[in-house]
């Protein structure tokens, strides 16, 4: 299970954030050539790590999925075997610490961080559980897994406040943020609504939020966060933030 990790790492450099320093270089191609800052080298483009000067040439990516490949196939020959009078299932094994990690794996893409309110957008979280389901489906070919029932399951645990071992899920987290660090902010006045950009925005002050608020509260990222957690965590979402708006409108009174 090492090579796993290593495999979703080339997904979020697709995010367009990551963009800014492509652009930045077309605009002063034309330029003088200025020498390089010590300590800012030229990032890897994503793609770099398919590229191939001689088809004899493995990289480290390579060798990571035929390790990877290996010791799923491995796991076909010996479908069971008895353990001190226990029958195990390695599929079975294998399958059962997958959706840990993958659970796992899930909420640290969202590196919530409750003391400096700082959270992942929806859309990048998103971004990285597509690349784990990738992943995880390309493990099913391999290994005679249950992918649907499996990924099924890990994110109908994320629709909930807590997952099966007791912890907070994406669903909390994210309301959580948006009552503690949202909500608050347009109580106070630093976050309005935009009707024409139907979203959240930050008024200038000399104080800014730690956030842009229409960063967090755009079509595009609600939708990438009801993917995330679906019907049962909007709901619990949309019913935690009508409460504290109606308590705050009824201390107003």
């Amino acid at each position: 299970m090492s090579p796993c990790p290593h495999i979703p790492i080339p997904a979020p450099q697709l995010l367009p954030k990551h963009c800014a320093a492509n652009i930045s270089r077309a605009r002063v191609k034309k330029t003088p050539k200025q020498p390089p800052r010590k300590g800012t080298g030229d990032r890897d483009k994503p793609g770099t790590e398919s590229q191939r000067r001689d088809r004899t040439l493995t990289t480290t990516m390579d060798k990571l999925q035929l390790t990877l490949a290996e010791l799923s196939l491995s796991l076909n020959h010996v479908p069971n075997f008895t353990v001190f009078g226990h029958t195990v299932t390695p599929a079975e094994y294998l399958s059962s610490h997958l959706e840990t990690r993958l659970t796992r794996a899930i909420v640290a893409m969202a590196g919530y961080n409750k003391a400096t309110q700082e959270v992942a957008r929806p859309s990048e979280v998103l971004a990285g559980l597509v690349a784990h389901m990738g992943l995880v489906q390309r493990l099913g070919q391999l290994v005679t897994l249950d992918t649907g029932r499996l990924l099924r399951t890990v994110m109908l645990q994320q629709s909930q406040p807590r997952d099966a071992s007791g912890q907070p899920t994406l669903t909390a987290i994210y309301t959580d943020w948006y009552l503690e660090a949202l909500l608050r902010q347009a109580s106070t006045g630093a976050v309005l609504l935009s009707p024409a950009l139907q979203a959240f925005v930050t008024v200038p002050r000399e104080e800014q939020p730690p956030f842009s608020a229409a960063e967090f509260s755009d079509v595009s990222e609600m939708r990438a966060l009801a993917e995330l957690i679906g019907p049962y965590g909007m709901r619990f979402l949309s019913e935690n933030l009508m409460w504290h708006v109606g308590s705050q409108v009824t201390e107003l009174k």
